[in-house]
């Protein structure tokens, strides 16, 4: 006599998970760390080799850091209203979309995070780029937060955005043989 074999199937839950909960500290955080590397400064400063006794400067405005390719200038909303860095060259074209949430400066790199940013303000600035002689270099989607890089000449521009946080931080290289 055949035995009959019952299978039998795991119980699968049915009840929905939670939604998980977004931190803009830590997507900026991560962008930011994403653009600095590639720019090429390094993984060093992240770590932590910039603070110590370097902090210089701490005023309402914002702080100043050493570093060993010079003074790191930090601005923040918060202390002030800010606006595209005037030291940044006319010939890397100004992101004017969003509102400037900060900025930093060391050496020949510039750092600027914005905040009410779309898809369409990014998808105007990289046509903007295009038809301006940028070369797209790469572009990343890893869902949460895009980005591209692109160059012209001895610069370079990393943007990364995230849709669904509205933000976005625009690395500038002013002199990429200096960090290669």
């Amino acid at each position: 006599m055949a035995e009959e074999k019952k299978e039998t199937t795991p119980a699968t839950s049915t009840a929905p998970e939670a939604p998980k909960k977004k931190s803009n500290v830590a997507l900026i955080i991560i962008i930011v760390v994403v653009v600095i590397l590639a720019l090429g400064v390094g993984s060093c400063y992240m770590a932590g080799c910039y603070l110590g006794n370097k902090v210089k400067n701490i005023s309402q405005n914002g702080l100043s850091i050493d570093t060993p390719e010079g003074q790191m200038q930090v601005n923040t909303s918060e202390t002030s209203n800010l606006s595209w860095p005037k030291e940044i060259t006319s010939d890397i074209p100004e992101f004017k979309a969003g509102k400037i949430e900060g900025t930093s400066h060391v050496s020949q790199i510039w750092t600027v995070i914005y905040s009410n940013i779309s898809d369409s303000d990014i998808n105007s600035y990289k046509d903007s780029l295009n038809k301006n002689g940028w070369k797209i270099e790469g572009e990343v989607d890893a869902g949460i937060a895009k980005s591209f890089s692109a160059t012209k000449g001895i610069y370079q521009i990393s943007l990364s955005y995230s849709s669904s946080e509205k933000s976005a931080v625009l690395g500038i290289n002013l002199d990429i043989n200096a960090t290669q």
